[in-house]
């Protein structure tokens, strides 16, 4: 792939990304009549807790928005070789949480169980966090905050998991994200491909983002690497993070009854433009 080509992919990336905003600024996001929403809205005993999951489910399409802004950053000149599976894998994680808040397809009492699953988890690692500093302040605001949670799924009828006689997860079963990747985006793979890099596996770092070559001044037995982006990585990382972050935005948009035929416009260009430019490095 030639700069010229990279640079019209990356515009490709920064146009949804753009346009995107400019349609939710347009359309908006809030509940319209018929839709999936408002239905819920009308329904569910307690409304309050079901707009909590709708804020958490945008959040999620939100951070995955500033992720794939990020990613494209990375590159441009001078290309990044492995913050760009950073953040593609920030992407795919919250892609994943909003697809499984924002699911077009589940129950409002479902949504709600996988919402205070969510906060639940959050209060345990907001407590391990403030168990690590040296301060351990406001370790009674998260216990309380915690018991909130506990008593609003009591409240619901939701159920209350324990390990003995100690609340480990509340509402639904809360799965590691590497499971959600798989059970909501079928993107396992992927996943534990970005995750390796990220966490600087050398298997996976000598095979996406670094090269090997031989200085003739060196022992011919010592193998040596530098820095390289394959441009087929980089196309797998632009179709991933581009695929993701459309779906995140159809989810949310469908079920407020916002989504709009420009959106679908939108989306099939970018789409078309990606799979364009897989087409030519593959032939």
């Amino acid at each position: 792939m030639i700069k010229n080509d990279t640079k019209k992919l990356i515009s490709a990336v920064d146009r949804l990304i753009t346009k995107s905003g400019d349609l939710v600024n347009r359309h908006g996001f809030e509940s319209t009549p018929g839709s999936i929403s408002e239905t819920e809205l009308k329904t569910f005993e307690r409304p309050l807790s079901l707009k909590t999951a709708y804020s958490q489910g945008h959040t999620f399409v939100e951070v995955a928005g500033d992720q794939l802004m990020a990613f494209a950053r990375t590159l441009t000149e001078p290309i990044q070789t492995v913050a760009p599976f950073s953040c593609a894998r920030s992407v795919l994680e919250s892609g994943a949480l909003s697809h499984w808040l924002l699911d077009n397809n589940i129950s409002a009492h479902e949504r709600v169980g996988r919402s205070l699953a969510f906060r639940f988890e959050g209060m345990v690692q907001q407590k391990k966090m403030a168990n690590s500093s040296r301060t351990k302040n406001n370790l009674g605001t998260i216990d309380r905050q915690t018991q909130n949670i506990i008593d609003t799924a009591h409240e619901l009828g939701y159920e209350v998991f324990r390990n003995k006689d100690k609340v480990v997860g509340v509402g639904s079963r809360m799965p590691s994200i590497t499971n959600l990747t798989k059970t909501m985006l079928d993107k396992e793979f992927d996943y534990r491909l970005l995750s390796a890099v990220t966490h600087a596996h050398h298997f996976a770092l000598v095979q996406t983002s670094f090269a090997k070559y031989q200085d003739d001044a060196n022992d011919p037995e010592v193998v040596l690497f530098e820095k390289s982006l394959d441009p087929r990585f980089l196309l797998y990382l632009c179709k991933l993070t581009t695929d993701i972050f459309i779906n995140a935005i159809t989810d949310l948009t469908k079920l407020h009854g916002t989504f709009h035929s420009d959106y679908e416009h939108l989306f099939k260009s970018t789409s078309k433009e990606v799979e364009s430019y897989y087409r030519k490095i593959n032939r």
